[in-house]
């Protein structure tokens, strides 16, 4: 008889209260140490009864004892009492929590996951996806924190946003060569770096023959072994243009770090607002009339766990709106009024930047350019201010955006000239601005970049796909030296070719520009234009689904970043994994 079976004879007995000799049991007179059971092994395998109960439970057994003591939930983790009934066991898996996200949306996490396979995988031809990696700031434990890779692709010309992987890491060092020259499996319950889970999520997702762009936060960019693992795909010919789109900054991460905690622009404002705030609390009508100008303003008030700029330009906001409504002389001096204004001009265009690049809805490419060039022009006309102190504050914010702006306007600009509203007149026109009688190398830059790009695109349309995997190396070394001694004909073919296919490009370049609107969408611009520029259309597709932020909408304007809910810190960072892919997959 199968040992399940002697439990469930038991299960009368033991709603009863009676033990096998009629009498009533001493539920005290013998106490297990469940945390020291543990689960039978044959064949290095986990021994289960054949009843189908046991797919949800493994069975742990005592020292010296051959009876099932204890089954451990393999959704939540849960260990139960197991050595007299299993009738808590089966109203456990009814009432599991984990079990019940886990069956009610296998089926659909199933669809979009095939759907998103198919779009994943396949030749290169199409290059047309692209993966963010955004470590949130949100700790499980002192010594750990989450990394929460995302892909972000165009299918059926929608936008789309996948987490594809979490994990947690710790500051430990872990090999990157083993991973990726054995192919080892991660394992997300051992300290790592975060660099380790995102090579994971590219292999296991098949992103290593359509990796387009990395975008990531400092911690990670400025990690060594970026270089190492952009050069092992450089060697396998995955990354466009020899990876110069390859680690691209995270938008977020570069402007919060301008208004940091530490930032003494929000010193400057944050006692006048605090005197300001402490007056009208004091009494009723002023706490009447703070209650008023709130609620006609249309700014969201921020969130609990709101960064302290955030909650700062909300109050310069809820001041100067108070000012208006209710003018007062006593209120604030006239320097205290243009600095405040000052201030809160300049965190608008953060607070607005953030809303459009970090929203819930993902936003192309081709806004990011405008959506940063505001800032740039709020920093330049508040660094011009007569008052000393904030202008040395403001220079050396603009100090800092100067360098993100030096490292990023090439594919800033790549992905403007891609919107038919734009092309390269605006770029050239906003350079001049930019950078004066310098402006010529850059937009030289952004020309040479574009048009390499669209040569590489070319190309890959151009041969026909093979699957490297099926080819051992015997094979492969003899089609190399095919490959040579026909290397120049190639290059014939292609040198005749090119100048049919470069008019693709001038052609586009060549058209009027298109009349500027507000709700012009610039993916369905391209499909209804992918018969007329085909090769280009690919091309501006994968540039256009380059993200500007690597962290979620709802981790960018808050301290807590990603947040794991709390019960689930408890489970077993699989399982964590599991739930918080699903949850971002069915929104």
């Amino acid at each position: 008889m199968d040992r399940v079976d002697e439990h469930d004879g038991d299960d009368m007995q033991a709603e009863t209260g009676l033990a096998s000799d009629g009498n009533f049991r001493n539920e005290k007179s013998v106490a297990w140490d469940w945390d020291k059971c543990k689960p039978q092994l044959v064949n290095g395998v986990i021994w289960r009864p054949s009843s189908e109960l046991w797919k949800d439970f493994i069975p742990l057994y005592a020292d010296g004892r051959s009876r099932i003591m204890a089954a451990e939930c393999v959704n939540c983790h849960v260990r139960l009492n197991a050595n007299r009934s299993t009738l808590h066991l089966r109203r456990h898996i009814q009432t599991c929590p984990v079990h019940c996200i886990l069956k009610n949306v296998e089926v659909q996490f199933s669809e979009y996951g095939s759907k998103f396979r198919k779009c994943s995988s396949g030749d290169r031809t199409p290059v047309d996806r692209h993966i963010s990696s955004s470590p949130a700031t949100k700790r499980m434990d002192p010594k750990k924190d989450q990394n929460t890779p995302s892909a972000h692709a165009v299918h059926d010309w929608k936008l789309q946003r996948r987490m594809i992987k979490f994990g947690v890491f710790e500051s430990s060092t872990t090999n990157l060569d083993r991973m990726i020259h054995l192919k080892e499996t991660h394992d997300l319950n051992s300290g790592s770096e975060p660099l380790d889970l995102i090579w994971e999520a590219i292999r296991d997702w098949d992103l290593d023959q359509k990796l387009f762009s990395l975008i990531s936060v400092g911690d990670i960019r400025s990690n060594e072994r970026v270089s190492k693992l952009k050069d092992f795909l450089n060697q396998r010919k995955c990354l466009p243009i020899g990876g110069a789109l390859y680690n691209i900054a995270c938008v977020d991460d570069v402007l919060n770090n301008i208004v940091s905690e530490d930032q003494p622009l929000l010193h400057l404002v944050g006692d006048i607002l605090e005197k300001f705030i402490q007056a009208h609390m004091s009494s009723s009508p002023g706490q009447q009339q703070l209650i008023e100008v709130m609620t006609n303003m249309t700014l969201k008030c921020p969130q609990e766990d709101a960064k302290r700029w955030h909650k700062i330009y909300f109050g310069l906001e809820v001041l100067l709106h108070f000012k208006k409504a209710f003018p007062s002389e006593e209120l604030l001096s006239a320097k205290n009024t243009r600095t405040v204004e000052s201030v809160c001009n300049i965190l608008r265009a953060f607070y607005h930047a953030f809303e459009a690049l970090c929203g819930p809805f993902c936003p192309t490419a081709n806004i990011y350019f405008n959506e940063l060039w505001i800032i740039r022009t709020t920093l330049e006309e508040e660094a011009s201010t007569d008052h000393s102190e904030l202008a040395t504050m403001v220079w050396k914010m603009q100090e800092a955006f100067d360098e993100y702006w030096q490292n990023s306007y090439v594919w800033l600009s790549a992905a403007a000239v891609l919107d038919p509203r734009f092309k390269f007149a605006f770029i050239e026109f906003r350079l001049k601005q930019a950078f004066g009688t310098d402006a010529a190398k850059y937009v030289s830059t952004v020309r040479e970049t574009i048009w390499e790009l669209f040569l590489e695109y070319c190309t890959a349309v151009d041969e026909p796909s093979v699957d490297r995997s099926n080819c051992d190396s015997g094979n492969v070394q003899v089609a190399g030296l095919y490959k040579d001694s026909l290397k120049d004909w190639d290059e014939h073919v292609n040198a005749q070719a090119s100048g049919e296919v470069l008019t693709e490009l001038d052609k586009y370049l060549d058209d009027g520009l298109l009349p500027r609107k507000d709700d012009f969408d610039v993916l369905n611009w391209w499909m209804s234009n992918s018969t007329k520029y085909p090769t280009l259309s690919i091309m501006a597709r994968d540039i256009l689904a380059i993200p500007a932020s690597a962290v979620h909408c709802e981790a960018a304007l808050s301290n807590e970043g990603l947040v794991v809910h709390k019960q689930w810190c408890t489970l077993n960072v699989k399982t964590i994994e599991a739930l918080v892919c699903i949850r971002d997959w069915i929104k």
